[in-house]
């Protein structure tokens, strides 16, 4: 696509590092107690927890009730900067 090229090497820089599903994860994935996520999401839940991740950013509001991880939604550009700022 026009216009595009260097965005998914930009959004992995940003993002890193890549972090593995462990069996760790997966376990805690399935103790959680969150009515409003999915497997997916709550894979991406216990990855933030058990690698003492405070924060998610993501659109999506199922988040919001998770326990241990704030939500920052992507499309709060403020919060986003000051966030980003502080890493």
């Amino acid at each position: 696509m026009p216009g595009l090229d260097g965005v998914a090497e930009a959004a992995f820089t940003l993002m890193r590092p890549v972090l593995a599903v462990t069996d760790e994860v997966v376990a805690a994935a399935f103790g959680l107690q969150v009515d409003k996520l999915g497997a997916n999401d709550r894979i991406q839940l216990a990855t933030c927890l058990v690698n003492g991740i405070p924060n998610i950013l993501t659109a999506d509001r199922g988040f919001d009730d998770a326990p241990g991880v704030r939500r920052i939604d992507p499309a709060d550009l403020p919060e986003v900067r000051t966030h980003l700022a502080r890493a």
